[in-house]
This record gives C-alpha cells, sequence and structure tokens, in this order.
C-alpha cells in the first residue's frame, strides 16, 4: 500500500503550518504531501518541484501568465484532492503504479471520473488493463446493485470539433468496453468547444449516430472544465450533460450518473461544488 508515511496529523500540521498564508496556499501544501507520498520522490521531483527541467506536459507551465499559474495550481489541488480521496479503491495501488510511467492528462482524468462518481455514491474500483478487447476500460462502479463499465477518455485543447473526430473517441471508447452488461463513456471536451456556434448541434448529432450503431453504451457523460468569476475572485468550475441511449443492450435505470445535473437546450449545466478531500 502506498499509505503507510503520510498520517493524518501530519497533514493537520502541513495545515496549520501555512494558515497564517490563506486556505490556496494551505491547499497547494497539502496536496504537494499528498502527492509525494503517493508517487515517490522520483515522480515529485521531476515533475512538481520550481524549476523541473523537463515535467509532465501536463504539469507545465504554459507561459509566465497569471491564467497558467492558476492552472497550475488548480491541477495540483486536484491531483492531491483525488490521490487522496480514492486511496481506499479497489485497483488503487496498481493504478498508481502505471500512473508513474503514464502521460499524467489521461490518467488525470481517469481519476477525475473515478472521484466523480465516488461523490455520487458508486462504490468505484480501477480497472487493471488485461491487453484483450473488450477488457481494458478504465472503472467499474457499483451502485443500487447494478454495475456499470465506464471508459474514460479526453480530448485535447486546439483540436477543432467535428463530427468524425468525436464519433472515433467513442467509437474507440466502445471498443474497450465488455459487450454485455451496461457501460457508461465519459468523455472531457476542451472548454473553447462549448464556446463555438453550432457546437450543440454536431455534439447531439455525432452522439445519436453513436447510439444508433451501438447499444453496448447505456450513457455518454461530457465534461468540460472553465475559470468563471465569483466575489471577485476565479473559480475552477467543472460541468457535466448526460446522454442517455434508449435502445441500449442492457437497459438500467440510473440517471442522473452525476448529480446534481440539469438537462438544459444549450450546453450550459449545474457546476459541482469542490472541496480537496484532505482539508
Amino acid at each position: 500500500m502506498v499509505w503507510r508515511v503520510l498520517t493524518r496529523d501530519e497533514i493537520e500540521r502541513t495545515k496549520q503550518h501555512f494558515a497564517s498564508q490563506g486556505y490556496v496556499a494551505q491547499w497547494h501544501a497539502m496536496a504537494m504531501e499528498v502527492i509525494l507520498t503517493t508517487l515517490g520522490d522520483v515522480w515529485w521531483k521531476k515533475n512538481c518541484i520550481s524549476g523541473a527541467i523537463k515535467p509532465d506536459e501536463f504539469l507545465a507551465f504554459a507561459g509566465d501568465s497569471e491564467d497558467a499559474r492558476y492552472s497550475y495550481q488548480d491541477r495540483i489541488v486536484k491531483l492531491g484532492h483525488m490521490l487522496y480521496a480514492l486511496k481506499e479503491c479497489a485497483g488503487y495501488d496498481a493504478f498508481i503504479l502505471a500512473l508513474k510511467t503514464r502521460d499524467l492528462a489521461p490518467a488525470f482524468f481517469e481519476l477525475w471520473v473515478a472521484n466523480v462518481l465516488y461523490n455520487n455514491s458508486y462504490s468505484v474500483e480501477f480497472v487493471v488493463a488485461r491487453g484483450s478487447k473488450g477488457e481494458d476500460y478504465d472503472l467499474t462502479a457499483r451502485k443500487h446493485g447494478v454495475t456499470l463499465s465506464v471508459e474514460a477518455k479526453s480530448r485535447r485543447g486546439g483540436i477543432t470539433l467535428g463530427e468524425t473526430n468525436l464519433l472515433h473517441t467513442l467509437e474507440k471508447a466502445r471498443k474497450q468496453l465488455p459487450s454485455l452488461g451496461p457501460g457508461v463513456i465519459f468523455i472531457s471536451i476542451p472548454n473553447e468547444w462549448t464556446m463555438k456556434i453550432g457546437t450543440e448541434a454536431i455534439v447531439n448529432k455525432s452522439i445519436d449516430s453513436f447510439f444508433n450503431r451501438s447499444a453496448r453504451v447505456n450513457y455518454v457523460v461530457l465534461i468540460w472544465h472553465q475559470w468563471n468569476m465569483a466575489h471577485g475572485a476565479r473559480v475552477s468550475t467543472s460541468y457535466f450533460r448526460e446522454y442517455e441511449n434508449a435502445a441500449s443492450r442492457t437497459p438500467v435505470k440510473l440517471r442522473p450518473i452525476i448529480s446534481p445535473v440539469e438537462l438544459p437546450s444549450t450546453l450550459i449545466s449545474l457546476p459541482q461544488s469542490f472541496t480537496p478531500s484532505f482539508w
């Protein structure tokens, strides 16, 4: 187990040590401590220390702007938050071992999906990859006697939205899910997509076309993130929108998968609130 070093008392001492600097500094310091404990000294020094030579692209500063600093700090805090929150989940240790040698962006999104499901009262398990079709999905999530197979895919920013590339992502995810039992695909989309005219029509058409081809998948859930202003401060907000396949092979009634969820006429939904698990 990775959680044999860092204790709750040590986290509390870090919290008190940075109390005079405000909660943001506390969150950042506590998250760094969690990351160091979980991923180890080598990974931490390569990716998290100030002046790291060649960190993972996901944690590298995209310039010296205020936005870049906010985004970096947000990712550090959320990474620490998820590593701490999910440490008791089945399959966690194997996931962490693999994470150390993976690109962080897709692994981060898998953690994010696991954390969202966990916060919505699902029992979550990280699935160990077996290298076989239909067995390399990311998670299982159990609730009300139903077990969902879950695949998480992230689209990188800067890629132009089109029906073809969204369908390709969905098809790739579908092939990794088991042929039997209910399945869910989570897709992280760039916030820039939601700002463009015609996005909703393209997304709806893509998902309708996908559901017409596949009875294996019960739900598709889109996730996107953006910075908002609240009471004069920046707030990192996550939004969710769900789509249900009315012709799924194994019907289940778990909707909404994520709560609170609103199904509006545009790509705007209710945000999930956030407080770090280690707080």
